[in-house]
């Protein structure tokens, strides 16, 4: 799993459900900037914050 990889995961997502990056970052327990960071490529997770997202994401489809 990369950043590149559970980003683009993540937008599909987003674009799917109709959840907001505020939603995500509060249940990984970042900042909301730092979400939309991440989405446009300027900021990288850790791995642990990279599986959080994927076990969200997971979990609801």
């Amino acid at each position: 799993m990369t950043n590149e990889s559970v980003k683009e995961n993540l937008k599909d997502y987003l674009l799917k459900h109709g959840v907001r990056n505020n939603f995500i970052a509060e249940k990984i327990g970042i900042s909301n900037t730092s979400i939309c960071l991440f989405l446009q490529g300027k900021r990288l997770l850790s791995e642990d914050k990279l599986n959080q997202i994927e076990e969200l994401i997971n979990k609801s489809y």
